[in-house]
């Protein structure tokens, strides 16, 4: 018999093993949308749009400007592709400037992106590339998520990843009834329980992740 001793997701960004986990399921909720929307026949691409730079800004005024910016931006992305969908990821930078990187519906033109965004009030630096192969998804999404985690304070309450109602979930898994489980929030009664498990001859395991912890 064997017991597993394991730390239970909290669902903080700021929990190393919680950021790595959380991490990974946008990487398949990423490839498992695109995948499924390339099925349905939509063009996806990779955009990144900026805020502006200049003399003060600062990272609250640059994340104040692109929520102000992006609604506009995205209404008018709206206004010419009816199912427009994205998922979004902030990227702060040490001058001051934000950027935004998007996995999107649509082949809106990179000089589309450009021109939209500054009158929008965003920045004129943009960019966008067409999507070759959906599993490119995962990989655009670990490599701006891994750098969110370097160490950037983050506003209160701000999400570092978001996606539209649109853009497809991933099917939530079943329970599974082959194991019992129970959770203990004391270091003291956890290892009670461990020991209690070792003398009744169980094989207890404790996972890299909680080792930490104890």
């Amino acid at each position: 018999m064997t017991a597993l001793v394991f730390l239970p997701n909290c669902g903080l960004w700021s929990c190393p093993y919680c950021a790595e986990l959380k991490r990974q399921d946008w990487m398949l909720t990423a490839w498992s949308g695109a995948q499924k929307l390339a099925e349905k026949g939509h063009e996806l691409q990779f955009v990144t749009i900026t805020t502006r730079g200049g003399a003060g800004r600062t990272r609250d005024r640059a994340f104040y400007a692109l929520a102000a910016g992006w609604p506009k931006l995205r209404k008018k992305a709206q206004y010419l592709i009816a199912d427009f969908g994205y998922i979004m990821i902030p990227e702060q930078h040490k001058n001051g400037i934000v950027h935004a990187h998007l996995i999107a519906v649509g082949d809106l033109p990179k000089r589309w992106w450009k021109d939209n965004a500054y009158r929008a009030g965003l920045g004129y630096m943009a960019d966008a590339q067409t999507m070759a192969d959906p599993v490119e998804a995962a990989g655009y999404v670990s490599k701006y998520l891994g750098k969110q985690l370097s160490g950037w304070q983050w506003p209160r309450g701000f999400h570092r990843i978001r996606r539209t109602a649109n853009w497809p979930k991933l099917a939530a898994q079943p329970d599974d009834k082959r194991y019992d489980y129970e959770v203990f929030k004391s270091k003291g009664a956890l290892w009670w329980e461990i020991y209690f498990l070792r003398d009744l001859g169980y094989t207890v395991t404790i996972s890299e992740g909680i080792k930490d912890w104890l």
